[in-house]
């Protein structure tokens, strides 16, 4: 028996098979490419801490970081609510503006990025501020114009709803980027800062009505009478509304993406502070599907030679912890090595090799007798007029 209990995810057997998954969803255009700063890393933008570390700098801010980390971790939402505290407001918004814009993007020079583009994505989506997908796209893609969907914007229903029309339809797939978190020309209304989290997150839910009460419950400790009385209105707001009630249309959102679709993410970390964010919005109010049906790719460090056992451990270990934290999120990990740190390499290998799985699985399939074809969506039952009108609470 293996010391590792998430073996049977990271062996070698078990990534061809989720790989093989991945080759069938993209055949079928069921699987949403989900991009984070790692992605983006590769085309001259920053990663969250260094962007935040400039920023700080930029605004002539004093702050020591390690006192917001937590067993080595920084949470970058309250970095950057820190920063903003204490920064001159235009100087704040105006980095972000500028540290995200198109002309900072090192344009794509590698066919790999076409291969990854056509690969068969129903739709794409970032929780990016910089336009590094629009960009690539509509070099790859001739005549095409994608157009920024601001999921923060005052006309998100409306964008909102065409994205998830041509998610499901597989109609011009190209035509929008849903930015999960805000655009770098809208500033002032990004996801980036521990207020702005909770208020395109939890602002009228029922959450946030606990929040405020609990806050009242600190401030009152001293006051027995006033106590109680706070206390009692608690119970009766969590008597009123059950955990589904009043929740935000950046959640419910979140919601259709994750019961609708299979997402893959690309270019994220279990030390993103954005992202792990974002899947515990999920973990809280799903019970979540096994095996998971949504994917995240994950680099690792390769080694020169398979007898070295102590980086054979360290690698091990390494997968273990991923594994232990994405799977109890619903993320089914896969793993790509990156020889000498080099991790653009490293995914352009991944790329081909799901391209030539497609390849493979659609040539069994022809040799194969005809069978019924199996719908790959989670709730095929549902057309996307139902989950739309849910969405925007329209039902």
């Amino acid at each position: 028996m293996s010391q590792y209990h998430y073996e049977y995810c990271w062996s070698e057997k078990a990534q061809l098979d989720i790989k093989k998954k991945i080759a069938t969803l993209l055949i079928n255009e069921n699987l949403i490419l989900v991009t984070g700063a790692g992605f983006s890393n590769n085309f001259n933008y920053p990663l969250w801490e260094k962007f935040l570390d400039d920023l700080k700098t930029f605004c002539h801010v004093k702050i020591d970081k390690n006192t917001l980390k937590f067993n080595g971790i920084l949470n970058c939402l309250k970095y950057a609510q820190a920063i903003y505290d204490e920064a001159d407001k235009n100087n704040f918004v105006n980095f972000v503006s500028e540290s995200f814009d198109p002309c900072k993007c090192k344009k794509p020079i590698d066919d790999f990025y076409q291969t990854l583009i056509l690969l068969g994505f129903c739709g794409f989506a970032t929780l990016n501020y910089d336009h590094t997908l629009e960009i690539i796209i509509d070099n790859y893609v001739p005549g095409n114009r994608t157009e920024p969907i601001n999921f923060c914007g005052s006309d998100r229903e409306i964008l909102i709803r065409n994205f998830l029309n041509n998610a499901t339809k597989k109609e011009n797939n190209f035509r929008y980027v849903l930015h999960l978190h805000g655009v770098y020309n809208a500033p002032s209304s990004i996801i980036l800062t521990q207020s702005s989290y909770e208020k395109w997150y939890l602002n009228g839910s029922v959450t946030d009505l606990i929040r405020l009460v609990d806050t009242l419950e600190k401030e009152l400790k001293n006051n027995p009478p006033l106590f109680g009385k706070v206390s009692e209105m608690k119970r009766r707001i969590q008597m009123m509304y059950s955990d589904n009630t009043l929740q935000s249309l950046h959640k419910k959102v979140i919601w259709t993406l994750f019961a609708r679709y299979h997402l893959f993410f690309m270019g994220f970390s279990t030390d993103d502070t954005f992202f792990m964010n974002l899947l515990n919005v999920v973990i809280n109010d799903f019970m979540l599907p096994k095996p998971p049906e949504h994917f995240v790719l994950a680099s690792y460090d390769s080694i020169e030679s398979e007898a070295d056992e102590q980086k054979n451990e360290e690698i091990n270990r390494k997968k273990e912890e991923i594994c232990d934290k994405m799977l109890n999120r619903g993320i089914m990990p896969i793993f790509y090595p990156a020889k000498n740190h080099n991790y653009e390499q490293g995914l352009q290998e991944f790329i081909l090799e799901i391209e030539s799985l497609k390849t493979q699985v659609q040539s069994d399939k022809k040799e194969q007798s005809p069978l019924k074809k199996r719908k790959t969506s989670l709730h095929h039952d549902k057309t996307i007029d139902d989950i739309t009108s849910f969405t925007m609470g329209l039902k």
